[in-house]
């Protein structure tokens, strides 16, 4: 292990480092999209239940940063990529930070009953 890792620290040059980290930043910046989605998916879930308008304005801005996503294939250099990252990885940290505010008193509620109803066994009340 000790002599991979020396052999990766001395032919790792720039340009397979640059395709590297393109690939955990697309890789990442999916499994974001996928997961925030999901979250979007279940509050709005929530809220029908609630009597509650559909959410819009948090899936249009999800949208907005899934389309910087193809652009990290495309960066030139490594702090590109960072700026890129930044500027689809924050917005999205901010709609999961709002959701998880706002829709605190829907989900709270269906997640539990949820539970609940997992742990009941049937036929009791």
């Amino acid at each position: 292990m000790v002599a991979l890792m020396l052999w990766a620290a001395k032919n790792f040059t720039d340009l397979p480092q640059l395709w590297t980290t393109k690939l955990l930043m697309l890789a990442w910046s999916i499994s974001d999209l996928v997961l925030i989605f999901a979250l979007l998916r279940i509050a709005g879930l929530a809220r029908a239940r609630a009597g509650r308008r559909p959410i819009r304005g948090r899936y249009a801005a999800l949208g907005l940063t899934a389309l910087l996503v193809p652009v990290l294939g495309f960066a030139p250099s490594t702090l590109d990529i960072f700026y890129l990252e930044s500027s689809i990885t924050i917005p999205q940290f901010l709609i999961l930070i709002y959701s998880l505010f706002v829709e605190r008193s829907t989900l709270l509620p269906m997640v539990e009953e949820r539970i609940r109803r997992a742990v009941t066994p049937p036929n009791r009340p």
